[in-house]
């Protein structure tokens, strides 16, 4: 089954948009916030969470890919139009203390950032993107 964001499929190619949905056990989520050492596995997971958006708007991974297949020197803007991570749109589903973490980690770039939590009550400073829901599909 194809994956769903807010009862949406997500279907056909996605060159230039970046998806990726983790489900939680609520008991795991409710945990989260008594357990002092969450906010220490939360920094490096936010961290990493960073660099996976930055690296996938500059499609390091692909190019990296095809610079291994091809062993030649690579017009990078010429095979991908639209690389970087210049005004780009990121969507954070869930502002937990990773998702909190994670946005305030954009900041320093110039990015358009969308929060989704339907039980966001506070302003971080990003848009809200009116999501309530947000599924994989997964059975």
């Amino acid at each position: 089954m194809s994956p769903q964001i807010a009862g949406r499929l997500v279907t056909g190619p996605v060159r230039d948009r970046l998806t990726a949905v983790a489900d939680v056990d609520p008991d795991l989520v409710a945990a989260d916030f008594a357990d002092p050492a969450a906010a220490a596995n939360a920094e490096p997971v936010a961290e990493y969470t960073l660099a996976s958006i930055l690296f996938a708007n500059k499609r390091v991974l692909e190019l990296a890919a095809l610079y291994r297949d091809r062993r030649a020197p690579l017009d990078v803007y010429g095979l991908s139009s639209g690389i970087g991570n210049y005004r780009r749109t990121i969507g954070i589903i869930g502002a937990s203390r990773i998702g909190r973490r994670v946005i305030e980690l954009l900041r320093p770039f110039d990015l358009d950032v969308l929060v989704a939590d339907p039980y966001l009550t506070e302003d971080l400073g990003v848009r809200t993107s009116g999501w309530t829901s947000c599924s994989s599909g997964a059975t």
